[in-house]
């Protein structure tokens, strides 16, 4: 999602996003992977407090994916529409659908079977 936002003409809208190839890009790439790796793998080490950090997260995610959409919806309908933004609007929505799956992922694993998975 940001690499197609990079590429979008919302990487035009203000001097503090990122650029397509930047490093500003990459760190964010960097920093949402180590943001939702961090709790995964700590929860699936056994510590159950992770699952509400976890879901914290994912709901930051939401939250995000929402932005996303409203914005890219402004600018399909304030310029001129090129199909990098259908992408992105496309890709927002999968990225919050995943974001409730994990949501549910994560609450509805119960603590017995989570134990015979990791033994």
């Amino acid at each position: 999602m940001i690499v197609l936002a990079s590429l979008s003409p919302i990487s035009n809208s203000g001097p503090n996003v990122n650029q397509f190839g930047d490093i500003g890009m990459w760190m964010s790439i960097i920093l949402i992977l180590i943001s939702y790796a961090i709790p995964l793998i700590i929860y699936s080490l056994g510590v159950d407090a992770f699952k509400y950090v976890m879901a914290a997260l994912c709901g930051l995610g939401l939250l995000i994916g929402m932005a996303v959409i409203f914005t890219t919806i402004l600018f399909i309908f304030t310029s001129t529409t090129s199909m990098i933004l259908y992408a992105l609007l496309c890709l927002s929505v999968l990225y919050i659908m995943s974001n409730i799956i994990w949501i549910f992922i994560t609450f509805s694993t119960s603590n017995k079977s989570k134990n015979t998975i990791l033994q």
